[in-house]
């Protein structure tokens, strides 16, 4: 008899609306696989992209799918060729297909112990948040004492890592958000201005308080009219690292634009690419990583809990920005 489990399935491209809880078969382990028992999993904003058919990479996404790809658990079972992984084992994990649900496959190369100070809710987004922030705001913004950097989403689970780590390298941070409780979470992290990106225009407040200049570095997620807005207050030659694009809404420009106006480097980021493109890069973020854990700068925080079936309900309030920091669904 086919053992069977719950799951958050999309069975076709649209929104929150189209994220189901099924009953599906447990999945297979294959070689070099390992199945975990999810005891919590992630929400990500490239979750809503993958089931609208927006996401790089994921377009053409088979339906349907188990969605989800972070999570944390317990192994529950091994694949041929697996070492140093053992049934029982507490770890978190990347790149794990079909997170929400009650167990999911992932690569045994991508685990990661959870420490033991460290609950299965915390770990369960620890690991994407804090290893994105450092792709963006070192190695790709390559952000240096003294600079100023503009961070936007600042309240989200990215963002508040961004600003932390930014603060840590002593930088200047201008934080925008779209609430003032956002905005406030973001002044707590350390953030010297944070600015209201829905009530007013941010350019002339970092226009002003950089005397003109410019920050040295930017990290969009949002794209559309901000990344546009964002360009404008760019340090000449300074560095624009675009991490997203939760609005779905494309910007275009010339190359004149960029020889005659921007003057600065564009700078295209995204997690998953790395990892199969420039292992050598990933290699040193992962290392930053870990010695930013060790330090105490990277610190895990209790994220907003939901059941798994209340998934659909969860990522409305994603979609609709009104999380602040990890969401998390417990099975």
């Amino acid at each position: 008899m086919t053992e069977t489990m719950n799951a958050l399935v999309v069975g076709e491209r649209g929104g929150p609306e189209v994220f189901e809880l099924r009953e599906v078969e447990i999945p297979e382990t294959r070689p070099n696989q390992v199945r975990i028992r999810v005891r919590a999993a992630a929400l990500n904003y490239s979750d809503l992209q993958i089931a609208g058919g927006f996401y790089p990479g994921h377009v053409s996404t088979k339906l349907p799918y188990v969605a989800g790809r972070e999570a944390a658990g317990t192994v529950e079972a091994v694949g041929e060729g697996v070492q140093g992984v053992s049934e029982g084992d507490a770890v978190m994990s990347l790149g794990v297909r079909g997170a929400f649900a009650e167990q999911a496959i992932c690569p045994a190369g991508v685990l990661l112990p959870i420490p033991e100070s460290m609950s299965f809710e915390q770990a369960a987004g620890f690991q994407l948040a804090h290893l994105s922030a450092v792709a963006a705001v070192e190695t790709s913004g390559r952000l240096q004492a003294g600079e100023t950097i503009l961070i936007h989403a600042a309240a989200g689970g990215v963002g508040q890592v961004m600003v932390k780590l930014a603060k840590h390298l002593g930088a200047t941070v201008f934080a925008t958000a779209s609430t003032a409780e956002k905005l406030a979470v973001a002044a707590a992290l350390g953030a010297d201005r944070c600015i209201n990106y829905v009530e007013k225009d941010f350019r002339p407040a970092v226009l002003e308080a950089t005397e003109t200049r410019g920050v040295d570095v930017a990290v969009d997620t949002v794209g559309g009219d901000v990344l546009r807005r964002t360009l404008d207050v760019m340090r000449p030659y300074g560095r624009l690292v675009i991490a997203g694009n939760a609005s779905n809404s494309p910007v275009t420009f010339s190359h004149y634009d960029l020889l005659s106006e921007y003057r600065c480097s564009l700078i295209g980021l995204e997690l998953g690419t790395m990892i199969l493109q420039r292992p050598d890069l990933m290699a040193g973020v992962r290392s930053r990583f870990r010695q930013l854990v060790d330090q105490g700068v990277f610190q895990a925080q209790d994220p907003s809990v939901f059941a798994l079936e209340d998934g659909q309900s969860a990522l409305r309030l994603m979609a609709e920005r009104k999380t602040i920091g990890r969401v998390v669904l417990v099975p």
